[in-house]
């Protein structure tokens, strides 16, 4: 096994649970509602490649849900990416995106 494939499958994996819980309803407006007021779910994105940029392009036209973490293995592709969607926080480690206390998801 390619020694980046355990890493890349993981953030494949990520993203899927987050489409998941889009899916399921978590990510809309009615249940992110409280007190009237419609709550955006911020998440962090892991995947910065080919298939993460499908994510941000499907991600950006869901109302209700904003990328405000992308991480990626290479930390200038990453900014370029980040910079193209808008995303204010970047980074090589997940746990770094999952610390920030403005994620959701």
């Amino acid at each position: 096994m390619k020694a980046g494939f355990s890493q890349a499958y993981r953030e494949s994996q990520a993203a899927c649970l987050v489409q998941r819980q889009i899916r399921q309803g978590y990510g809309s407006a009615d249940f992110w509602r409280t007190d009237g007021v419609t709550k955006t779910i911020k998440v962090a994105l892991a995947g910065a490649g080919a298939f993460g940029i499908k994510h941000l392009d499907g991600i950006k036209n869901i109302e209700g849900v904003e990328v405000v973490s992308l991480v990626g293995r290479r930390l200038d592709a990453t900014r370029d990416v980040a910079a193209k969607y808008g995303v204010a926080h970047v980074s090589t480690e997940l746990a770094d995106s999952l610390a920030l206390k403005e994620v959701d998801a």
